[in-house]
Order: C-alpha cells, then sequence, then structure tokens
C-alpha cells in the first residue's frame, strides 16, 4: 500500500511534506524544492469550484506526477493541457460502478477515489481497487459554496491568498469547521467529526486498494504530525499510538440505504 496526505493548507504542507511514509503530497502548490524527484511525488490540487481565470493559477505550477480533479468542468480543462501527469478523480467525481469508472476513463482519469458515501461491501463489488484510492481519514465536506461567509458575515475579505478558519454552530450544538479558501476565494464547511478507519484495516485489506488518503483540512500543524504519524504506523503494521479521540465511520459500515 502506497500513502498519500492531502493538504488543504499549502503552509502545512510545506511543513509536513517531507514526514517519513508519505508517498504522494497533494496540495495546490509544490511543497518541495524544484527538483524533478520530488515533483515524483507531488499531486497537484485543484480547487472545489472551477471559475474563469484559475487557469491562470493552476498553470503556474505545471510539471508534477499526478493532477487531482474535482469538478468535471475541471477534467474537461486539464485533459487538453500538458504536464498534468496522472489525472486522478476526487470522491466529488462519483465512481459508484463499472460503468462510471469507464465513462471518466474516456476523459483520460486513470485512478479514482472511492465516494465518501460507498460502503466497504460496496466498495468491494464495484471492483478496480488497483486503480482507486481509498480515503482512511478526512473531515467529510458538507457544503461547498463561492459565496464567503466571513464576507457575508462581517463584511470584510481577507484578500490575501492564503488560508483562514473559523467555526459555525448548527441548531444541535455541533461545531463546524469553514476553511476559507482565499487562493480560489471557496469557502468549505466540514463535518464537525472526522471520519476515521483506524479500526477497519482488516476490511481495508479485503478491498484491496493500494493507494489510501489522508486528508488534512483545519487540523493544526501539531496535530497533523501526530495523525501522519499514527496511520503510517498502522499501515506498517506497528503500534498505531494516540488514536483520534472523537471519530466517526461514515458510511464505511453502513450504506447510504
Amino acid at each position: 500500500m502506497t500513502l498519500s496526505v492531502l493538504f488543504e493548507d499549502t503552509r502545512i504542507a510545506k511543513k509536513l511534506s517531507c514526514l517519513k511514509g508519505i508517498d504522494r503530497v497533494i496540495s495546490y502548490e509544490t511543497p518541495f524544492l524544484d527538483d524533478e524527484e520530488s515533483r515524483k511525488r507531488w499531486i497537484r490540487l485543484l480547487p472545489p469550484v472551477f471559475r474563469s481565470g484559475d487557469e491562470r493559477k493552476i498553470a503556474q505550477n505545471a510539471a508534477c506526477f499526478g493532477t487531482l480533479v474535482r469538478t468535471y468542468d475541471e477534467l474537461g480543462y486539464i485533459s487538453e493541457t500538458k504536464d498534468h501527469g496522472e489525472i486522478i478523480a476526487d470522491a466529488s467525481l462519483y465512481t459508484f460502478n463499472s460503468y462510471a469508472i469507464e465513462t471518466l476513463k474516456k476523459s483520460g482519469v486513470t485512478r479514482f477515489t472511492y465516494p465518501h458515501e460507498l460502503s466497504y461491501r460496496e466498495m468491494k463489488e464495484r471492483g478496480a481497487a488497483h486503480e482507486s484510492t481509498l480515503i482512511i481519514y478526512s473531515r467529510a465536506p458538507l457544503m461547498v459554496s463561492a459565496q464567503c461567509v466571513n464576507k457575508n458575515v462581517k463584511d470584510k475579505c481577507f484578500s490575501d491568498g492564503e488560508f483562514h478558519y473559523t467555526t459555525l454552530k448548527d441548531r444541535k450544538g455541533a461545531v463546524l469547521p469553514i476553511l476559507f479558501n482565499c487562493r480560489y476565494c471557496v469557502n468549505v464547511i466540514y463535518n464537525s467529526v472526522p471520519t476515521s478507519l483506524h479500526k477497519d484495516m482488516d476490511k481495508i485489506r479485503e478491498i484491496g486498494a493500494e493507494d489510501l488518503r489522508i486528508d488534512i483540512t483545519n487540523e493544526r500543524e501539531e496535530e497533523a504530525a501526530e495523525l501522519i504519524e499514527c496511520y503510517v504506523n498502522l499501515i506498517n503494521g506497528r503500534d498505531m499510538g494516540k488514536a483520534p479521540s472523537q471519530f466517526t465511520h461514515g458510511h464505511f459500515i453502513k450504506s447510504v440505504e
């Protein structure tokens, strides 16, 4: 098994990308020095919303091992460009079955990410495990918005191209993290509890996925480093150490039906 780590915040990616056990780093810009060996470990991350004009920002980071696409607009754009490397479909490009996989293959996709909604039994039935990535830790995105919460509530725009965080509380008192992606002017509202499959490694091995993925979203640098170390230990058959204290299995055990 290989391990990929997605960093939504480029600043954390640059600090943690060289941790032992990480095979691929997914981020908006390369966190490595500008050399060929480093770029073989970097997968370019595209934004959750693709606007006219984003092409210039994406083109600034060209040569890479692969490109993770999140929308069909991005898939159409990136398939016509050069130096995109392997085209990888994120979980938002649904591949519930073999028909969906074959359709995306015709657009140039060579690797797929299991949708958050599939249970492990459905993943086994879907097949193509050798071409798929399984997310083993992530905060599931509940909403992606092209409107800025901070701008609407506080009439303030950061406009600095960086990443900022806040929270909101729902009617049941759950605290939902919000990522302000000011590089692409997008907000992402995440689930209050991360999905973690650290207790399901037997089922994960049964599926046969060759690539596993950790998504670092709103975690602080120290917390992210600890999480990565825990999952690297787990994948390599060592004692995981300190596991996430609060987590959900998502739909991995129980399907959406």
